[in-house]
Formats: C-alpha cells, structure tokens, sequence
C-alpha cells in the first residue's frame, strides 16, 4: 500500500513539475523581430497587432528591432533561432527580392522558414511631377514613347518597391525610363515635388502628399490594394493606359524552419484573430495598409510563386546590392 502512495505521489509531482514548466514556456515572450528600424511601415504594424496577437496567443510578444543590409540582418537572426515558435520575423515583399539582389544570403529566403500567414497588403500610386505635361497614364506613356530615355524615375534605391514597380511598369508600357535611386521614398518624393525627377511609384502612405501638393499628380492606381479612401477616385493603371499591370506589396509573418506543425496552426490562428479586430483593421488601414489573409499552406504557394516572379522582374532591371 505503501508503494502505491509512493508511485501515485511521484506520477503526481511528476505531472506537476511537467505542468509548471509548460506554463512557464508558455509565459516566456514570443519575439516578433522586424528587420527594419523603428518607424518604418513594418515596425508600424507590429506595434499594431502586438497586443492583439498576444491577446489570441495567450503569450506576451516583444517588438524587436534588428536592422540592416536590407532587412537581411533581422531576418537572418530569426531562421537561426530554435524552431520552437517563440520567434517570428515580420518579412515583406523585399524578402522575396533580396536574394536576388545581395551576392550572398545568410538564409535561403524559402527552405529557411516556416510560413506563418500573410497579414496585410498595401497599393501604389504612380505619380508624376506636375512639370511634366501629362495627365493620363496613356498620355505618359504616349510621351515616354515620343521621348525614349528623356525621362527619370526617382526611388527608396536599387530594389526597392519603388524601383522594381517602376521597371515594371515600363517593361509592360513599351517604355524606356531612367532610374534615380535615393535613400528614402520622402528624399524620392521631394525630388520629384522639386521637378528634377519626372516620376515616382510610392506606397500610398507616400502619396498622400501627392493628393493636395500641385507640384505633383497622381495618374493612377497599381492595384485595387489601396484604392479605396482619398485615392478611390484615381483610376487603375491597368484601366488607363497599361492592360494587365498590377503591382502591390505583403507583409506576412515567418517562423524558424523546423518549427512543429501544430505550434504554426496556433500562431496563425492568432494572427487570424487579431488582424479580425476592428481596431486592429482601422489601424493599418489608415496606415494605407490592407489587411489580407493567408494560411500556411496557402502563403508558402504564394512565397514561392513570388520569389520567381519577382527573380525575373530583379534579373531585368540588373539591379545588384552589395
């Protein structure tokens, strides 16, 4: 009788010590790192859904801001932490270009991770600067025509949203332009405000000045992404003048490879949850950010699709970053 006490009291402190350190797992912080710095459209959504996605999780999440070569840095640091599911990385379109665009990677953009889910999605303008005697999108294109290599487009730098839209644009337009790189897209924009630059494509968080400025004029819209708000009112690109061109850009949450299946269901159905939020919504889409969900399965397809295409679009402009 005895030692069945004895084997009923350690089967139960067993029980509870194994209790008491998944609590404790479960208490420690998810990481969400974004791999630009403070301030920028990412760091942005993160502050917004923090609280909301450690709400759905049960988890506490600390914003970490890890910086550099393009994002690569940050994004390095995540595929080399255990894949345990406390470390998330907030990646966006330039995940799927980077590689294209550095020599060399600390990570493989795809094997290196586990698709969590896609959270959001944002639209571009394409504006040009009010020097130029164009008002339509077929009226640009006709000029650039007429004026092959006359005209410049200013952008955040080599790969960049900005530049890769632009070269995209101009690929489908018959079009040959110019490319201005700068370090920011508010350096991008004031050049083009000045009149030096001729043409910009900004997220349409950049464009709002766009809307009031008379130095500049919004021709049309990349995508439905976006075109709701102050910018419904602008016609698609791809109604005015340029048929079949779409362009936006995703943001969308990765894990370590190797992360267990169960623990990215949890995290997804977490996100799910939060970016559901109303607050959470008004938020990001006052931010010219929509919401726009994927799963697992159905990210990863669209990762990869994205990583080729988006290898075509790199290859054809021939932009390199060191």
């Amino acid at each position: 009788m005895m030692a069945n006490f004895l084997r009923s009291t350690r089967f139960i402190l067993a029980l509870a010590t194994g209790l008491c350190a998944f609590a404790a797992h479960a208490a420690d912080p998810v990481r969400l790192v974004v791999p630009f710095a403070a301030g920028g459209t990412q760091d942005l959504m993160a502050r917004v859904i923090q609280n909301a996605l450690g709400q759905a999780l049960g988890e506490p999440i600390i914003v970490e801001n890890r910086a550099g070569a393009g994002g690569t840095v940050g994004t390095a640091t995540v595929a080399a932490s255990a894949p345990n599911g406390k470390t998330l990385a907030l990646v966006a379109s330039n995940h799927a270009s980077n590689p294209w665009l550095y020599p060399k990677m600390p990570y493989d953009a795809l094997a290196s991770f586990a698709p969590v889910a896609m959270i959001g999605k944002t639209g571009f303008a394409l504006v040009v600067s009010s020097a130029l005697p164009v008002h339509t999108v077929a009226e640009l294109v006709d000029y650039a025509k007429r004026h092959p290599n006359q005209l410049n487009y200013a952008s955040a730098g080599n790969g960049s949203n900005g530049h890769l839209g632009m070269a995209l644009f101009a690929q489908m337009a018959g079009i040959q332009l110019q490319h201005i790189p700068f370090k920011s897209t508010g350096e991008a924009m004031t050049d083009v405000l000045a009149g030096r630059s001729h043409l910009i494509m900004p997220a349409t968080i950049g464009a709002v000045l766009a809307v009031s400025d008379k130095r500049a004029r919004i021709l049309g819209m990349t995508s439905k992404v976006g075109h709701t708000g102050m910018f419904a009112n602008f016609p698609l690109v791809a109604d005015a003048g340029v048929q079949g061109f779409n362009y936006d850009a995703w943001y969308g949450l990765l894990a370590p490879a190797g992360t267990p299946r169960a623990r990215i269901e949890q995290l997804h159905a977490a996100a799910e949850k939060a970016m559901r939020q109303d607050s959470v919504r008004d938020a990001l889409q006052k931010a010219g950010i929509e919401p726009a969900l994927m799963g697992p399965n159905e990210f990863a397809a669209f990762l990869a699709a994205d990583y080729a295409e988006t290898g075509k679009l790199v290859k054809s402009t021939g932009a390199r970053l060191e």
